[in-house]
């Protein structure tokens, strides 16, 4: 149920503190949604949720004193509808206040000030209704342990590949060398789909990797030690790199255009680059 304060002709916001509560809620509620539609992206709203728990209870007190004080000085409380229209419930008033508990006024919003103070023991009597329930939401610890775990699991598949990868050969002499060279890339490739549970520049660095050693055999490595398996593996990498990376858009990985040329003196100087200061 919505509560509308009428404070007359005043342009000034009497319950400052029961405004901004409502903005928190609505921003805490719009973060929750997204963490439910977009679970794999939930590490990006945890801390705000965190920080948001953490001053929901400090805004509910400050909204209850403002609403305390208003009614003490002779404001008004209406009771609105879903639709906004007034509710059957009368309006509160300054005649009434003696008579209000402040924390059924507040709703769900307000926990039982008594028994949160923990100052009477009458408040937790068996007649008396229990306090409202304000805790966090029961996802929300799995909300907060879940992309921890993932993360961690990520981190962990991320290395691994790294690892299968390697530094890139210092030479590849022979038709065997080549072979094995672009058979791992196009390996390392056909197990992408769960890259995108990576951070961002991991899968930017990781791809830009891949790509400096496939650029490497296309470009530096003599025609006569390819074969026609391994133009075709060649061009399924950079496919499915392109590909990937337009979908998950990572950042700008340079060697993906054929009109790219190497940072460094060589492909394989990029690639050893790459190795040495972001991955191994």
């Amino acid at each position: 149920m919505n509560k509308h304060v009428d404070d007359g002709e005043s342009d000034e916001p009497v319950c400052p503190n029961l405004k901004a509560l409502t903005k928190h809620l609505a921003h805490y509620q719009r973060l929750a949604e997204k963490l439910q539609k977009e679970p794999r992206h939930a590490a990006e709203y945890v801390e705000k949720l965190k920080r948001l728990t953490d001053q929901q209870e400090r805004l509910i007190r400050a909204a209850g004193d403002d609403l305390f004080q208003w009614l003490q000085e002779g404001g008004s409380v209406q009771f609105l509808d879903e639709e906004g229209e007034p509710a059957a419930s009368a309006a509160v008033d300054a005649d009434d206040v003696d008579d209000v508990d402040i924390s059924e006024t507040f709703g769900e919003l307000e926990t039982d000030r008594a028994s949160a103070e923990g100052t009477s023991e009458e408040s937790e009597s068996e007649d008396s209704e229990p306090a409202p329930d304000n805790s966090p939401p029961s996802w929300y610890e799995s909300s907060i342990r879940e992309p921890e775990e993932r993360q961690e699991a990520a981190q962990n598949r991320f290395e691994e590949i790294c690892s299968s990868l390697g530094d890139p050969p210092d030479a590849l002499e022979s038709m065997a060398d080549v072979a094995d060279e672009v058979s791992l890339l196009r390996e390392t490739v056909d197990s992408r789909d769960d890259w995108s549970t990576f951070h961002e520049e991991h899968q930017r660095v990781l791809i830009a990797y891949i790509v400096a050693r496939a650029r490497r055999v296309q470009d530096e490595i003599s025609a006569s030690l390819k074969f026609d398996t391994v133009e075709e593996q060649l061009g399924d990498v950079f496919r499915m790199m392109t590909k990937y990376s337009k979908i998950e858009q990572p950042g700008f990985v340079h060697g993906l255009a054929r009109n790219h040329d190497p940072k460094n003196e060589s492909w394989f100087d990029d690639a050893h680059s790459l190795w040495s200061d972001e991955l191994g």
